[in-house]
Order: structure tokens, then C-alpha cells, then sequence
């Protein structure tokens, strides 16, 4: 197959020919090529992008709104094709989009729609002067988007920029090209004006940079690594442009004594290895209360064992292979490292999983859950984040130890709490260092109204409700003197 740029309308390749292979994580083999982008290519796309900011800003929210609406209308027709394309992207299990992935994207479109409606602020009468607020849009702003949950990272930066009147360049993860092409051909076919939203595809450090260091791009939404995001927000802050990033996680899992580990445990397990297409709001360290300690790990191994794991294609499977051969190799060498740190590997993760093929045996990027207990809460394996199944575990006896444990941690995203008391569940999920926690639940408990604030190195600026939509906007309040 071949992947496009699409490029004030129109689908085209780099302009020097360049491309990059793109590799089908289940086979190891190539299976496209996808444009190499480079600067001029991003130039371009400035062009016709700064063409269509001149009419489209014109449009009021509700006329902007229709099509976020028809986007959403035309993504939830296409739930079939978008979660093949995330499987042969990536790996993600085509179950796990359909849970997942499509209807968040879906809803937060309609509901971005929805609220953008309500922006206008009512003007404020005083003795002699008016006062209003205006919300403006900035200009031409660059979204950078992961591997991880390619479809909704794309679409929850994308609705707010565009129905406040921003134009939109996306360079997505170099691993998700038809995934980003399949959104692209959406928003041509729900008929958004030529250039108000553009993709160029591939390598970070070439369009993506050039997107960042650009004068012409006023704003930077970035998904991704917290190294990754440093680099991004220092070279932004050399032009004071404003960028707003979703970083790294490493997030705990706190399960108290008295809980029913017969219910629990199958929540476990799916917050930490289960369908849910975003390795960021994985859980990977698990907490566990002394006194159910031993029983919780002898429910816990089994329940790992069992996961299905397999071709994303198959409806049955609940995890497919890691992204790329870079990703799967450091995660091989996390477990290496682990077996050398004085920790115990209760499932060691290394070799292919049985259940494969032999053709996903030989050349797949797959790999199997490693659960891991006694490492030292010190240890880098505790403290840096791990892309993949890895999970390592420890005891606590008291709640102020679980706390402890969990707040000790550079990340500061998502946290579960598995808790039969709501009172004290209530009080130690206040205690928590993460933006987000999620109790008595394997699925975070995302809604699209609420606001939340990664924390630590897990990104700057809130996510969620108005969050982005405010992001996206320059307030201008406009106060006019009447009295004369």
C-alpha cells in the first residue's frame, strides 16, 4: 500500500519522492511505504493552510460544529475499516478499537461540538461601559500524535482546534499512516474546506521539528514520551509559542484488604494488560496489601497466563504485538535487566507467546506479560516507564505505606484503587499524586465533560471538558464606554 500526505486538499506524496516503509507489526514485514516528509513539504501545507484560516474563521461555532458532527457520523460508519487500520497500524486488537478507541473519538466530537456552542460569554453591564469576551482562535497550530490509540490522540486535539477556527497540521507517529489517512479521507468526505485540515506524514525529527521551530505555527498539542515532549517544549519556548503535551506514565494500582479478589482480579488484569488501546493509562505498578498478598498473586498469575494474546485482526484476542521491533527490543531488555535486580519473576515475558502462529513466531513483534515482584521501590525498573506488559508488584501493610509507594514516581497520570469502602477509598484516591484516579474499575472512567491534570512528568495543561477548547483559543475582552 501506499500512504499520502494530504496537502491543501489534495492526497500527495513528499515532494522529493522520499518515502518510509512501514512495517505490519504482526509480521515483521513490510507491507507500504509512507511519505518521508521533510520541511518543504510542512511549508506547503503552511500555505494552503493560512489560505483556508481566511475563510474559515469567518464561520460561526455552529457552522464549524456541522462538521465535527458529520465527521463523527461518518467515523462511527466506518468503525470496521478504522479498527483494521489501527490493527494493521500498530497491533491494537480490532476488539479493543470497537470498545474503545472508535466510540471515545466519536463522542468526543459530538460533544466538543456540542460545547463550543456555550463559549460565548454573556457582556457584563457597569455604570458607564459594556464589557464582552471574545474567543479567538490563534492561528495555524501542529498536532504531533503517537502510536498509542492513534484515532482518538488524533481526533481530541483536532475537534477543539478546528470549531474554534484554528486550521490544523498533523504529523502523526511514522507507525500510524493509515490510520492518520483513513481520518484524513474522513474529513474530505464530511467536506471540511481544503487546507483547514492537513497531514504530513512522517519522521519526527524532520516535520515534526520543523512544525515546532516553524514562526508560522502558533501552537504545538503534542502526545508522546516525556523526553520527547521536553525536547518539544524547549525549542517551543524559544518562540514563546504555546504547546500544550500529554507525556509518560508509569501508573499504580492500590488493592486494600477486604475487597473480593475473585471480582478484582479480572479488573486487574484488564487495567494492566487488558483491551484498552492506550498504553498510557495502563496500570504497571501494583500495590498490594500484606494480608492478601500471597492469595492476590496466586489469583493474579493464572489470570495474566490466560490473556489472550494473537493477530489484532482476531476478535478473540486481547493483546496484539508491540508497535515496532525498537519498542519489542527494549521491552526483551527491560526483562534481561529485571532478572539481574534482585526481583523475582513470577511470569518471566521473554521468548514469543504460544498461542502464535509460527508465522507471528518467527517475525512478530510480539512479546508476553512479565509480572515481577520484590524490586525495590528505588529501582529504575519502579521509577522509569516501560512500554509494554510489564508489570512488577510489591506489599504494603499500612495505607500510608500504599501511598508511599504509589506518590513515589516521576509520572503523575492515571492511579487505580481497588477498595471495598468508599469512604476510605475516597480518601486515599485525594491522597494520590496522578490527575486522574479510577476506583473499583479496570477501565479508566474517562468522561468526556470532565477535566483532568496529568501531573509531574506526565505533561502540561488539562484535559478534558473545556480544557482543550480553551487551549485552542485567545481570549480578547473588549470593554466599550457608552456613556459619552
Amino acid at each position: 500500500m501506499i500512504f499520502s500526505n494530504l496537502i491543501a486538499g489534495q492526497f500527495v506524496q513528499s515532494d522529493d519522492g522520499k518515502t518510509l516503509n512501514h512495517v505490519d507489526p504482526s509480521t515483521g514485514q513490510v507491507r507500504g511505504t509512507l511519505p518521508d516528509s521533510d520541511i518543504l513539504d510542512v511549508v506547503m501545507a503552511l500555505q494552503g493552510a493560512h489560505k483556508a484560516q481566511a475563510t474559515w474563521t469567518k464561520l460561526s461555532f455552529a457552522e464549524r460544529a456541522q462538521f465535527l458532527f458529520k465527521i463523527a457520523d461518518l467515523i462511527e460508519q466506518k468503525a470496521e475499516e478504522f479498527a483494521t487500520a489501527q490493527a494493521l497500524d500498530v497491533g491494537h486488537p480490532v476488539t479493543a478499537s470497537k470498545l474503545h478507541s472508535i466510540p471515545r473519538a466519536v463522542t468526543e466530537l459530538r460533544y466538543v461540538g456540542r460545547r463550543v456552542l456555550d463559549l460565548e460569554s454573556p457582556a457584563v453591564l457597569r455604570d458607564k461601559s459594556i464589557s464582552f469576551e471574545s474567543r479567538l482562535p490563534i492561528g495555524v497550530v501542529g498536532l504531533i500524535t503517537p502510536a498509542s490509540d492513534p484515532l482518538f490522540n488524533l481526533v481530541s486535539r483536532f475537534a477543539p482546534a478546528v470549531v474554534i477556527g484554528n486550521v490544523v497540521i498533523a504529523k502523526p507517529s511514522r507507525y500510524t499512516p493509515q490510520t492518520a489517512e483513513l481520518f484524513a479521507r474522513v474529513t474530505v468526505e464530511a467536506g471540511l474546506p481544503p487546507g483547514v485540515f492537513s497531514l504530513v506524514q512522517g519522521r519526527g525529527d524532520q516535520a515534526g521539528t520543523t512544525l515546532v521551530q516553524h514562526p508560522g505555527v502558533f501552537a504545538i498539542g503534542f502526545v508522546g514520551s516525556t523526553a520527547v515532549g521536553r525536547q518539544i517544549h524547549a525549542q517551543a519556548n524559544e518562540l514563546l509559542k504555546r504547546t500544550h503535551l500529554s507525556l509518560g506514565a508509569r501508573n499504580p494500582v492500590l488493592i486494600f484488604a477486604g475487597v473480593d479478589l475473585a471480582k478484582v482480579i479480572p479488573q486487574v488484569v484488564e487495567a494492566c494488560v487488558g483491551t484498552h488501546p492506550s498504553l498510557a493509562l495502563r496500570g504497571s505498578r501494583l500495590f498490594i496489601q500484606e494480608s492478601i498478598y500471597k492469595e492476590a498473586l496466586e489469583l493474579l498469575k493464572p489470570a495474566i497466563e490466560k490473556v489472550q494474546i494473537g493477530s489484532p485482526l482476531d476478535a478473540s484476542t486481547k493483546v496484539g504485538p508491540l508497535p515496532n521491533e525498537k519498542i519489542a527490543s527494549a521491552y526483551r531488555q527491560t526483562i534481561e535487566f529485571a532478572s539481574k535486580q534482585n526481583g523475582k519473576l513470577l511470569l518471566d515475558g521473554r521468548g514469543k507467546p504460544e498461542t502464535l502462529s509460527p508465522a507471528e513466531k518467527d517475525s512478530g513483534f510480539f512479546v508476553k506479560p512479565a509480572l515481577i515482584t520484590d524490586l525495590t521501590n528505588c529501582s529504575t525498573l519502579q521509577q522509569d516507564e516501560i512500554i509494554g506488559p510489564f508489570l512488577n508488584t510489591a506489599s504494603f501493610k499500612y495505607q500510608h505505606e500504599a501511598l508511599k509507594h504509589a506518590n513515589t514516581s516521576p509520572y503523575g497520570l492515571m492511579s487505580y484503587v481497588f477498595e471495598a469502602n468508599g469512604a476510605k477509598a475516597k480518601r486515599v484516591a485525594t491522597s494520590i499524586e496522578t490527575g486522574f484516579v479510577t476506583v473499583n474499575s479496570g477501565v479508566p472512567l474517562l468522561d468526556a465533560a470532565v477535566e483532568y491534570e496529568p501531573l509531574k512528568n506526565s505533561g502540561l495543561g488539562r484535559i478534558g471538558g473545556l480544557a482543550l477548547l480553551n487551549f485552542f483559543s485567545r481570549r480578547v475582552t473588549v470593554a466599550e464606554n457608552f456613556s459619552s
